[in-house]
């Protein structure tokens, strides 16, 4: 009964593996029921699992997969952490508790069938995640946009201003055009009361 328990598990175990988008193995020893407690929360908000498992099992789902993994990842009390979408979110949560709790260390990850490095896995989980990105991508939208607003109200003033420049021109040249005419009328009037002085002389 215990190794056809045990053959569930392993089978169970390499099922889940086969379709997720990430797996993460970590050395939790020194965890607290309270840090634990939190991790697998914040693991399931972001629609992952995590489990202990006993190491010998996972290094027998890992060798029915053909994934060839370093025996030292085998050493020592083992948690698995699975997850079938979103896997920076999960990667992400995994590393910043890493950081956070120094006893925690991951010892192993895959993601999309691909094993990683530790320092591929430390420099994906540093990426921006969906959310951040779309927050980043608003952001520099609507920094575009009001720069545009700003331009086109610019451009409106320079164009009022034109306008104005304009119509004070059209007043000039019509104030102008008055002085000329009543210029000419004075010396059209000047000329005629010249021209009547003489001929009254005669």
């Amino acid at each position: 009964k215990i190794v056809e328990k045990k053959k569930k598990e392993v089978e169970a175990l390499s099922k889940q593996i086969e379709k997720a988008e990430i797996v993460l193995l970590a050395n939790y020893r020194g965890i607290t029921v309270d840090l634990d407690t939190k991790l697998r929360r914040e693991i399931r908000d972001h629609n992952g699992t995590y489990q202990v498992v006993r190491s010998n099992a996972v290094k027998r789902a890992f060798a029915k997969l053909d994934i060839a993994v370093d025996e030292d990842v085998f050493e020592g009390p083992t948690a698995i952490i699975i997850a079938d979408e979103n896997y920076l979110g999960v990667l992400k949560t995994i590393y910043k508790f890493a950081k956070e709790n120094e006893f925690y260390v991951v010892k192993a990850g895959m993601i999309e069938g691909q094993l990683k490095t530790i320092e591929e896995l430390s420099v994906l989980a540093q990426l921006p995640s969906r959310e951040e990105l779309l927050g980043m991508l608003a952001g520099t939208l609507l920094s575009t946009i009001q720069k545009l607003a700003i331009a086109v109200n610019e451009v409106q003033k320079v164009k009022e201003k034109g306008v104005e420049v304009k119509e004070e021109s059209k007043e000039e040249a019509k104030e102008e055009e008055v002085k000329e005419e009543t210029k000419e009328v004075e010396e059209v009037k000047e000329e005629k009361e010249e021209t009547e002085k003489e001929e009254n002389k005669e």
